[in-house]
């Protein structure tokens, strides 16, 4: 679980319509979550903190994990 002990779920959005196509998890981490987005993916993800998530873009999709605060700081 992340720091608050509360799991971490993936949110994938389609970025033209703002769709979410796939949600994914539960993961014990952030880092979980960002590893296994990979996997599902078939491919290395490239992710980027924005604000409160990580995000990775991938073939008009986006890849949303919330970041652990104490960890991810």
């Amino acid at each position: 679980m992340s720091a608050q002990g509360a799991p971490v779920y993936v949110t994938v959005v389609d970025q033209e319509t703002g769709e979410v196509v796939l949600s994914l998890g539960p993961y014990p981490s952030a880092a979980a979550a960002r590893t296994a987005c990979g996997v599902a993916a078939g491919e290395v993800l490239v992710w980027t903190r924005h604000d409160l998530d990580w995000v990775a873009d991938l073939n008009g999709t986006e890849y949303r994990v919330p970041a652990d605060p104490s960890l991810d700081a």
